[in-house]
């Protein structure tokens, strides 16, 4: 019932607010990144009122930063021989375990499966 709604706003403000906050966060790299309220500051604007502003486009920092990693992680494991701890460390995950999970909940599979998958897949 709301997944329609939220696909408008997402869609609709894909200019605004959140749009903003990913050009930002893209300059820097994860580790320096730093808390949602040294963001808003940077915004010019209170971490309550950049907090309803992503709201209202459907969006949350910690979801837009989930988003850039998965991007990072994906680019990263097909175009670099990084190792997945290092690539982990990059973007600012304390343990590779950690690393390792996220990366399964966002594509299905272990980082390595997916590098596996995605060379292959070159070479055909």
């Amino acid at each position: 019932r709301g997944a329609p709604a939220n696909i408008l706003i997402r869609y609709r403000y894909d200019a605004g607010t959140a749009a903003a906050v990913r050009r930002r966060l893209g300059q820097k790299g994860p580790a320096d990144w730093g808390s949602f309220a040294d963001l808003a500051r940077e915004m010019r604007m209170s971490s309550s009122t950049l907090r309803h502003r992503l709201h209202d486009e459907g969006q949350s920092y910690a979801g837009i930063k989930d988003d850039i990693r998965r991007d990072l992680a994906r680019d990263m494991l097909i175009n670099t021989p990084q190792t997945v701890s290092d690539i982990a460390a990059r973007l600012g995950y304390s343990e590779p375990s950690a690393f390792y999970r996220a990366f399964k909940k966002w594509m299905g599979e272990s980082p390595e499966a997916f590098r596996k998958s995605a060379r292959s897949v070159q070479l055909a």
